[in-house]
């Protein structure tokens, strides 16, 4: 069985995320209690789900921070565990609030002072089958099921409704004192503090430049991967548009050649044959491009042997169009025959 935890910070994108995975055939649930998640993958590895999506952040309130043992208690059974953490500068995440007026989880005003009813929200594609709702009593939904779930959830295995007694006391009443009086930037703050036990326990994504489609297709990627190998991620972005979050190795090459100042050159990208054939005849663009090549060389034994999923280097010049593009595509190209390679372009996407 594979599972698939999606997290991170509220506004980051998790919904898009999910969906991208219910849409590839993934069984999702959203809004999970953390303590919860043990029991859920019991069940519905008896049920016959081989591919398992679910979505667990700071709702869950108090229990996230048990995740990190949860999750390895999982992979000693056997499962395929990947997370997915996914996150935005402070100030993206304040604008789209501010943009679709919802409350942050961890504002105090108004009805969002009391805990949502709604604990999770569990579906299941099928082609054959039209969506309906019903409530969960006793067990999880079953194929082809699509059931909101409002009110105390029950489980019939042992523990389960305990664990969610102590979900709605402890955790919820928690939340709820906790989350007052908070400015918007001040709950996103305190929400990176809540999920800073998990932001680093999985492939981390930052979206604060991207769009809906660009974020589905990086999710796609994302599934199609090889676990049992290291993914050697090379991006491209722009320093005016800040330093990715998501980057392990940060390389500045605003020092080179821009062709930007070249009006031939400027509407075009680092992909385009143009602009390649003016960085390959700049000497400093080749030199810079063998000293990023020799210091991923020597180190990448080290992060293997560090037992880490990911490495994503970051090339960055003025406006991530032109020099870090190029690149970003030749040290791809270069380590693609050795190593599993994606490369990402944040300010093409």
């Amino acid at each position: 069985m594979q599972l698939f935890l999606i997290s991170g910070l509220s506004g980051s994108g998790k919904s898009v995320a999910l969906k991208t995975l219910e849409d590839a055939g993934f069984y999702c649930v959203d809004n999970l209690p953390a303590d919860l998640l043990a029991a859920l993958v019991e069940h519905l590895q008896q049920a016959g789900y081989h591919n398992i999506a679910v979505s667990i952040d700071v709702r869950s309130a108090n229990s996230v921070q048990r995740l990190p043992p949860l999750l390895q208690q999982i992979k000693q059974q056997g499962v395929d565990v990947h997370v997915l953490f996914l996150d935005a500068q402070t100030e993206t995440l304040v604008k789209r609030f501010s943009e679709t007026r919802r409350l942050h989880p961890l504002n105090g005003q108004g009805e969002d002072a009391t805990i949502d009813s709604e604990i999770c929200h569990a579906r299941f594609p099928h082609p054959n089958l039209p969506p309906h709702e019903a409530p969960l009593s006793n067990s999880l939904p079953q194929a082809g099921e699509r059931t909101s779930v409002k009110g105390n959830l029950q489980f019939s295995r042992e523990g389960a409704n305990e664990s969610l007694r102590e979900f709605h006391v402890d955790d919820a009443a928690s939340l709820a004192n906790g989350k007052q009086g908070r400015t918007l930037p001040e709950c996103v703050a305190y929400e990176r503090e809540l999920l800073a036990a998990i932001s680093d326990i999985g492939h981390h994504i930052d979206t604060t430049e991207l769009d809906a489609n660009a974020l589905r297709a990086w999710i796609k990627q994302f599934i199609k991967l090889d676990r049992a190998r290291l993914t050697l991620l090379f991006q491209s972005f722009g320093f005016k548009h800040g330093i990715p979050l998501d980057a392990d190795l940060v390389f500045d090459v605003r020092c080179l050649p821009n062709p930007h100042y070249n009006p031939a050159l400027r509407p075009l990208t680092g992909r385009d044959a143009a602009v390649i054939e003016f960085l390959d005849n700049t000497p400093g663009a080749q030199d810079m491009f063998g000293d990023i090549r020799d210091f991923v060389e020597r180190w990448l034994p080290s992060f293997v042997a560090d037992n880490r999923s990911y490495l994503t280097v970051a090339i960055g010049c003025t406006g991530g169009q032109h020099r870090s593009v190029y690149l970003a595509e030749k040290l791809a190209r270069h380590f693609e025959p050795q190593q599993q390679v994606l490369v990402r372009h944040r300010e093409l996407a």
